[in-house]
């Protein structure tokens, strides 16, 4: 192998706007990387020429520095004031079931048509929306949701795939997602990915670095065409009190959002559902929001939707989740104190009332723990028993 050719093969160009030049400096260093790699070549030890290539690649890279002096300052804007900034990612979360896809589409509405902003009365700048989604059908879920929120449907369009029926995801198609969304003349200033995960592309969601590289181009799009994308998470089971280190996956989903809310079921009521900030970054303080989900009388499909309240709501995620762990372990104290005092056999009602009482639960928690253990409750003679079950239950 010659060195002539070797020093060939090394040579290396690098694309400065979108024109490939040879920049004569590093052609030197190239070359004279090489010949410092010649007797290793002439030995025939080619495999060792993947280190001569990495190194002289390493050459080409240059950083990317900004001089600040040359860049303009931009005030932060707002599709939903301290809520959903434009040109930015943002994270909703929750558990299954507490009306997260509910939401987003009454959003989607409200960008539209218009409408007013829940609690600030502010109006929503009119606009397109360009939603991701393969869970939820078209047809009997989306534009049902939708119609009954007063949206604009020809204002919105949704993406579930390719023509060709291959699954989308933006790692592989980016450069359709900019040609014929970001690009075309309905350019969507909201865009919804439900769920976020499923469109990620291949990549291990709870790994950080892996997760960082993949919401890294999300967060470019959104900059570079100033679109708010509107990401949507489910959380995990764990039992952490910081509302942040709830969402599933990696650590990198929360980093990477710039805003973060959270929807939970209202602990005082289940027909109440908080919207809770977890995060912002560029909101000294965020809102936090409640809603309920009502049926609409005038939806031929039966379909509810959001009924947000005029107030905002004060209470935290952190403390929500606090309130739980605490929750579940009095629960648990409950439920062993139940089992326990069960053990010997069948007791009178008014006996398990007396003792759990004394512990201070109330009957709403004994008979909720009752629910729970499976407790059998049953009348022998005039007195109300109970026991634990059991293939040999005393129950008559």
């Amino acid at each position: 192998m010659s060195l002539k050719w070797t020093s060939g093969l090394m040579r290396r160009s690098h694309q400065v706007d979108t024109k490939m030049e040879i920049i004569m400096e590093d052609q030197i260093k190239l070359d004279n990387q090489v010949a410092q790699y010649a007797p290793i070549l002439e030995q025939g030890q080619v495999g060792q020429i993947g280190q001569v290539e990495t190194q002289s690649a390493t050459l080409l890279q240059k950083l990317n520095i900004t001089n600040l002096s040359e860049v303009d300052s931009e005030p932060i804007e707002w599709l939903w004031p301290k809520v959903l900034p434009k040109g930015c990612f943002v994270l909703l979360g929750g558990p299954p079931e507490q009306g997260k896809s509910t939401v987003t589409l009454d959003i989607a509405a409200r960008i539209t048509t218009g409408s007013e902003w829940p609690v600030c009365n502010q109006k929503a700048e009119e606009g397109f929306v360009t939603i991701i989604n393969t869970e939820d059908d078209q047809v009997r879920t989306i534009k049902p949701r939708l119609e009954a929120a007063g949206a604009k449907t020809e204002n919105i369009q949704v993406i579930d795939g390719l023509k060709d029926y291959q699954s989308f995801d933006i790692s592989r198609h980016k450069e359709l997602l900019i040609r014929e969304v970001f690009e075309s003349e309905k350019k969507p200033s909201l865009l919804i990915i439900d769920p976020l995960s499923e469109f990620l592309g291949s990549f291990s969601s709870h790994n950080n670095t892996e997760t960082h590289k993949a919401m890294a181009e999300v967060v470019r799009l959104a900059n570079e065409y100033s679109v708010c994308i509107l990401g949507i998470m489910h959380l995990n089971k764990t039992n952490y009190t910081t509302a942040i280190d709830k969402l599933n996956g990696s650590v990198g989903f929360g980093a990477k959002a710039r805003v973060v809310y959270f929807i939970l079921k209202d602990p005082e009521d289940d027909e109440n559902r908080l919207m809770l900030p977890v995060k912002n970054n560029l909101a000294p303080k965020s809102p936090g929001f409640s809603f309920r989900i009502r049926d609409n009388p005038d939806s031929k499909m039966g379909v509810g939707n959001v009924c947000w309240s005029s107030e905002y709501e004060t209470r935290s995620a952190d403390s929500l989740f606090q309130e739980n762990l605490h929750i579940s372990s009095r629960n648990h104290e409950l439920d062993s104190a139940y089992r326990e005092f069960l053990s010997s056999g069948r007791k009178k009602s008014k006996e398990v009332s007396n003792y759990l009482g004394e512990l201070g639960y109330t009957e709403k928690q004994i008979r909720s723990s009752g629910d729970r253990l499976g407790v059998v409750k049953y009348k022998d003679g005039p007195i109300f028993y109970h026991e634990l079950p059991s293939p040999n239950s005393s129950k008559p």
